[in-house]
C-alpha cells in the first residue's frame, strides 16, 4: 500500500515567507501523475519579482472529475474519476479517493486531509477511520520532525533570538 506524500494534508497549498507555491500532492497516488513521487512547482515569486504564471498548463493527459461525499458530521470523501481532455470517462486509470475531517484540539479545529486507498466509494467509507488515524500519525511524525529541526538550528550571536528557540520541546 502507498504511502501519502508528506503534504497530502494540505491538499496541494504550501506557503512559504516570500513564495507562494502550489504542489501536485496526487503525483504518486495510485496511477495518478507523476509516479516518481511528491514535485512542487512555483506559481510566483514575490521576493524577487519574477512570475511563471504564464508557464501553467493544463496537463489534458492528467484530467480528473471530482465529486465530495460527506456525512455532515465528521466524513468527507472526495472521489476523483479519471477522464479524457472530452469529458469521457478513461477506464485505463482508476479512481482517486481523498478524505477530510477536523481534528478537535485546544486551539480549535484543525483540518486534516489524507489520501484513501480504495477501490470503491463504499470501501473508502469503511477505510476511512483507518486512513484518519493514519492521517494524524504522519501530521504528528512531521511535526515531531519539525520541532527537531527547530531545535537543532545553530544560533549566532548578534541574530535577533526568538524566545521559542529557546524553548525545549
Amino acid at each position: 500500500m502507498r504511502t501519502p506524500p508528506p503534504d497530502t494534508r494540505t491538499l496541494g497549498a504550501v506557503a512559504g515567507a516570500h513564495k507562494l507555491r502550489y504542489t501536485s500532492w496526487l503525483a504518486g497516488c495510485r496511477g495518478v501523475g507523476d509516479t516518481a513521487g511528491h514535485k512542487e512547482h512555483p506559481v510566483s515569486d514575490p521576493g524577487d519579482g519574477r512570475s511563471s504564471l504564464n508557464e501553467i498548463q493544463v496537463d489534458r493527459n492528467n484530467l480528473y472529475k471530482e465529486e465530495t461525499f460527506t456525512d455532515m458530521k465528521v466524513a468527507t470523501i472526495r472521489r476523483l474519476t479519471p477522464v479524457r481532455a472530452d469529458g469521457t470517462p478513461d477506464t485505463g486509470r482508476p479512481e482517486v479517493f481523498l478524505g477530510s475531517t477536523q481534528i478537535l484540539t485546544p486551539e480549535g479545529p484543525l483540518p486534516l486531509q489524507f489520501a484513501i486507498e480504495a477501490d470503491s466509494l463504499e470501501q473508502a467509507f469503511e477505510k476511512f477511520p483507518e486512513a484518519v488515524r493514519r492521517g494524524v500519525e504522519d501530521m504528528m511524525q512531521e511535526l515531531r520532525e519539525l520541532q527537531r529541526q527547530q531545535s537543532s538550528r545553530i544560533v549566532v550571536p548578534g541574530q535577533n533570538i526568538s524566545p521559542d528557540i529557546l524553548k525545549k520541546p
